[in-house]
């Protein structure tokens, strides 16, 4: 257990240990917000270098480009309806990278 003050009333206050979150106090009724100061890990993405598998970007932006020459190659609507797919493919293959490197972080 650890003893904390209300940030408010300033009332003790025993909470479980490792928990961490927000807290109603039991003697004002107020809000607050107990967080563990050991936890110093940054969060934002400022260190982000983009792709962390850039093969797998490679191969996304390769299938976009093969999903534009089909698109120009065949006027038909088969063709057409080829290159969206395709494309599509290509988009599903350019987020689940980003996905990845942002998962990896």
């Amino acid at each position: 257990m650890v003893d904390i003050q209300c940030p408010h009333c300033e009332e003790g206050i025993e909470l479980e240990d490792d928990v961490f979150g927000l807290f109603v106090c039991p003697h004002c009724d107020e809000d607050f917000a107990w967080e563990d100061d050991g936890y110093d890990e940054d969060v934002s993405n400022s260190g982000h270098k983009g792709f962390t598998n850039p093969l797998m970007a490679i191969v996304g932006f390769f299938i976009l480009l093969v999903a534009v020459i089909v698109g120009f190659t065949f006027d038909s609507i088969g063709g057409v309806l080829a290159a969206v797919v395709i494309f599509g493919i290509g988009i599903g293959v350019l987020f689940t990278a980003g996905i990845m490197a942002l998962l990896r972080k």
